[in-house]
This record gives structure tokens, C-alpha cells and sequence, in this order.
């Protein structure tokens, strides 16, 4: 009987998003925001639906109606007043709108015709960006880089899937593209310079991969330990090296005032490695305001060839003594000699 109610549960999460991609001009309704408490019980929903969810192709719908969502729940954010939940939000919305686009990318790498779905991830890039652009001028100065760079993954997006297009289509698509840039320098939106491009020297040969890589994310969530949580929120804790992919989430307690913390810490170690396994060593710290480095623990991790490992940790700190997360004493030895 329990096996049956949970299938059951199972099927009506899934059932619930069928058509969810409808062509249509408007955003997803944002349902249960970030700020709720229950907002935990959307998130592992989202999860069990894209778990569920079979083929680049359906998987790409499936990201692109995510990043929709989190457009939505944004708006909502910056309606209530909550600029840090909202930028948070807007961050969550790059990422799943990057997997959108690499999941188009796997399913035309297969030999798979994506111009439709091509069409689809242009038309709703196009509209998120004039979304984007009509908030802009509402929202306190603090928030606007915010947009500004969610605006730029949108527009990547657009670009990147209009490629795929052929024919009147594209050329209509293209066209509101400018329209949408003229738009944004009306509103005095504008664009971060880029790098001129110096005529590329002929190399001798190409520089060759790390033997090792090593990433420390520092933009980690801290969950207040006071018990005087305001709200809760479902925050990733352990990230791929590219943070695009979250490994772990956990409930993080978000407060007005608090006094102390539970720091999460997080590191990516790769090894490039064709051949050997390495063992791996090092001391995780946390550093505090006061420039003090606190030893946390020795970790050790063994990783195999061509592979990579996303640790993490965690240390209890004063509001007043909030730092960042740190790292020395980084060894590697190949498991052989061990």
C-alpha cells in the first residue's frame, strides 16, 4: 500500500508540468516563492520532474521552463521588496538556462533536428530579456548589476539558439533581437565592454591541461543557528566545478538579526590525470574578519583518473566574525605509492 501511495505522489508530480511549455507571451506562474518556508517541497518537486524527464530534447524544455520559473519568482522577490532572495533567484535562472542551451547542444551533437526547439529557447529569451528590461528602471541601484548580467546570459542564449534556425524565421528573430537592444539603451542599460580582440599569434603548440585543478567557491550559504529563522530556503552546498550543477542541498534558516552561524564550505578538486589515480590531501580552515586562519579538519580523498571531487565543510562563527572559507597544506600523491 505505501509503494503505491508514493508511485502515486510520484506520477502527480510529474503529471502536474505536462504542456508547461505552451507558446505563449507569459511567464509561469511563480507558485511557491523563495521566501516560504515550504519553498523546500518545490525545489526536491523540480528535482524528481527532471530526474524524471528522458532525452536532451525534453531535458532542455525542462530547464528552460525552470529558468521561466525562477523569472517569475524574481519578479515576485522584487515586488515583496527582497532584493537578496531575488538576486539569489536571478543567478539560479543563468544556470538553468545554461543547461538548456547544453542540452540542445547534446541533442544536435546526436544527429537530432533541434530548429524547433531552437525557436522556442529564442522566442522565450527574447521575451525574458524584455521582462528584464521593463524591471530595471524599478529597482534600487544595488540590484541593477544583477540584471544587467542575467540580461547578457539571456541574450547569449538567444544568440546562441537563433544559430540554429534557417530561413524567415531566423530572420524575424534576429530582427527583434535589435529592436530589444535598442530597447535597453533607451533605458540606459548598457553593455560591459569587452576584451578587443588582439589578432591571435600561431602557437607553437597548444599549452598543456593541468595536471591538477582546484576551485574554492566562495559565495557559500551560511544558515543562522539562533532558531529565529524568518524563512528557510533550499540552498546548494556542494557545486561542479563549472557551478552549473549541484551536487547537495540543504536548508539554510535565513534571519533579520543573528548571532551566530553555520558556514558551508565548499571545494572542487579535478584530476586530469590520464592514467593515475591520485590521493589527495589538504587542511580545511575557515577564516575569520579578524584575518585569523581556524583549522577545521585534515581531509583526504582519493580521485581517479580523468575525474574530480566536490568537498565540502562546515565551521560555526560569530555574525561579527564572518570570513571566508580557506585551504593550505594541499598535497597529492599517486595511489600507488601509497
Amino acid at each position: 500500500m505505501r509503494k503505491i501511495f508514493f508511485s502515486i505522489l510520484i506520477l502527480s508530480f510529474l503529471i502536474v508540468e505536462i504542456g508547461v511549455l505552451a507558446q505563449n507571451d507569459e511567464l509561469p506562474s511563480p507558485g511557491i516563492t523563495p521566501d516560504s518556508p515550504f519553498y523546500f517541497l518545490k525545489s526536491w518537486k523540480e528535482s524528481i520532474q527532471t530526474f524524471f524527464t528522458f532525452g536532451a530534447e525534453n531535458k532542455a524544455k525542462q530547464f528552460l521552463h525552470l529558468a521561466e520559473v525562477r523569472l517569475a519568482e524574481y519578479q515576485k522577490m522584487i515586488e515583496k521588496g527582497k532584493t537578496e532572495i531575488a538576486e539569489k533567484t536571478l543567478e539560479k535562472y543563468g544556470r538553468q538556462l545554461n543547461q538548456a542551451l547544453e542540452k540542445t547542444e547534446e541533442a544536435k551533437e546526436k544527429g537530432k533536428d533541434v530548429e524547433e526547439l531552437a525557436i522556442l529557447i529564442t522566442e522565450k529569451t527574447l521575451k525574458h530579456q524584455e521582462v528584464l528590461v521593463d524591471v530595471f528602471e524599478e529597482v534600487p541601484e544595488e540590484a541593477k548589476d544583477a540584471i544587467q548580467k542575467a540580461i547578457e546570459v539571456s541574450r547569449k542564449g538567444s544568440e546562441e539558439a537563433v544559430k540554429a534556425v534557417n530561413g524567415e524565421k531566423k530572420e524575424e528573430l534576429e530582427k527583434k533581437a535589435q529592436e530589444l537592444k535598442k530597447a535597453e539603451i533607451k533605458k540606459k542599460i548598457e553593455e560591459k565592454p569587452e576584451v578587443p580582440k588582439v589578432e591571435e599569434v600561431p602557437k607553437a603548440e597548444e599549452k598543456p591541461k593541468p595536471k591538477t585543478e582546484v576551485k574554492l567557491f566562495e559565495n557559500t550559504p551560511k544558515s543562522c543557528l539562533d532558531n529565529s529563522c524568518s524563512s528557510y530556503r533550499d540552498e546548494c552546498i556542494r557545486w561542479n566545478k563549472t557551478d552549473t550543477e549541484c551536487y547537495e542541498y540543504r536548508k539554510i534558516c535565513h534571519a533579520d538579526s543573528c548571532k551566530q552561524y553555520k558556514a558551508y564550505c565548499n571545494l572542487v578538486i579535478v584530476n586530469n590525470e590520464q592514467e593515475k589515480t591520485i590521493n589527495f590531501s589538504f587542511d580545511a580552515n575557515y577564516m575569520t574578519k579578524d584575518g585569523e586562519r581556524h583549522f577545521v579538519e585534515k581531509i583526504t580523498q582519493t580521485i581517479l583518473a580523468g575525474h574530480g571531487n566536490s568537498i565540502s565543510w562546515t565551521y560555526d562563527v560569530p555574525a561579527g566574525q564572518l570570513g571566508r572559507c580557506d585551504y593550505n597544506n594541499l598535497t597529492e600523491k599517486p595511489a600507488s605509492e601509497e
